[in-house]
Parts: C-alpha cells; structure tokens; sequence
C-alpha cells in the first residue's frame, strides 16, 4: 500500500539534500565565537559554501541559479502588489515661502506629505506627525512604522509614537525606528 500526504498546493516539501539550515548546527563554543568575533561567522560560512562547491562541483552553480530564478517572475508581482498597499509619509520643513494648491507656505512651517504630496502644513512638529499618521491609518492597515530624523530626540520620537498608538484603530502595531536622516523629522510607512 502507497503513502500519500496532502498538503496545500503552496506547500513545500523539501528533500533531505535541500535542507541546509535545518540539519546540524552550532556548538555552543562556534555560536559564542560567532557572536563575538564577528569575522569568525563569515569565515564559517565562507568554508562552507567552499566545502559545498568542492563536494557538488557540477550542479552548485545551475541549482543556485535554479533557485533564484524558478519563481523570479511570480515573486516580483507579489512585491508589486504589497508595495501597492504601503503609504509613505514624510514630515519635513519649508526651506522657503511658495505656494502649493493655492495655499501659501511659510519658511520654517512643518510640511506632511503623503505619497510625495503636500496635504497641509502646521507649526507644531507633533501634531502634524500624529495627523498625518491618523489620515493614513484605513480600515485594513495593520503596521505603522515611524523613523525618527537626526533632529528629533529619543524622548521626543517615543512621545509622537505613543500619541499615534493612541490615535489609531487598536489592531494597528505602531513601531518606531531611530533612522537618524536629516531633512526629514519623520518618515511614517503604513501598511
């Protein structure tokens, strides 16, 4: 009698030989000279992927090469398409007096953007973050991520985070990251 497993049509069943990281392992003095020395690591990994072409020196190159490209043309729509649920919006200021839409901008006035374009100016860098952050926020939005600029305190970025915490729907993850640009206070990804 034939075994048979049914699995999804997504699912990948890998063979013995297609497990690398699965198999084996550390010892826990290579993980500690690894965290440690971090040229130790590389070298690791260097000797094995050495080690790996001089036992398979026919087939290495065409199964990396296979690997990198079988799904080449399907994961690159998947990423079209998850790129086209993220909003970026940027905090930044008016390096000089213009006019937008009709309206005019003052030097030094807090400018958001969303998606590249001006949706209103403030004199008061938190609110205008949190308000940007809030009008991004839909219905099916699950992460804000907001980087803090080079002229932006820790203190300042984590108070502006927990304010958009709390402006936002519950089911929402808000996450600050230090990233330290300049010309931007805040860069906001909502996905």
């Amino acid at each position: 009698m034939e075994m048979t497993v049914r699995m999804p049509a997504n699912y990948n069943l890998l063979a013995e030989e297609e497990m690398t990281y699965t198999t084996g392992g550390a010892t826990a003095l290579q993980a500690v000279c690894a965290w440690f020395l971090p040229f130790y690591g590389w070298y690791k990994g260097i000797t094995a992927v050495r080690d790996y072409r001089k036992a398979n020196p026919d087939t290495w190159m065409e199964t990396g090469l296979d690997a990198l490209t079988a799904h080449m043309e399907t994961n690159t729509i998947n990423m079209m398409k998850a790129a086209d649920n993220v909003s970026t919006g940027l905090i930044t200021y008016a390096a000089r007096d213009s006019e937008y839409d009709g309206k005019r901008i003052k030097k030094g006035e807090i400018m958001a953007l969303e998606n590249g374009k001006i949706v209103s100016t403030s004199n008061d860098l938190t609110k205008a973050t949190y308000r940007l952050a809030r009008s991004m926020c839909k219905k099916d939005s699950s992460f804000v991520t907001i980087i803090s600029g080079c002229d932006v305190s820790d203190e300042e970025a984590e108070k502006v985070t927990e304010i958009v915490k709390a402006k936002c729907p519950g089911h929402v993850e808000v996450s600050h990251i230090r990233g330290g640009q300049p010309v931007y206070y805040y860069m906001i990804s909502v996905e």
